[in-house]
């Protein structure tokens, strides 16, 4: 069992290891998605206020052309 023990041994400690890196992997590829959904309510709450301020432009816009 000698023999037979070491090679268990080494793949256990490679699954170990494998186990290890794809949770780290995991825990990144989850902070990545939360940046990026973090990062696309900010560009809504961005565009949101282009649009309002725009409205506000054209608004003022067609104001000025009557009066």
């Amino acid at each position: 069992a000698g023999e037979a023990g070491i090679g268990f041994a080494v793949v256990a400690d490679e699954v170990r290891n494998l186990a290890q890196r794809s949770a780290q992997a995991a825990k990144e590829t989850a902070e990545k998605i939360e940046t990026s959904i973090k990062k696309s309510e900010q560009g809504i709450q961005v565009s949101e206020k282009v649009i309002k301020d725009l409205n506000e432009v054209a608004t003022k816009s067609k104001q000025v052309e009557n009066g």
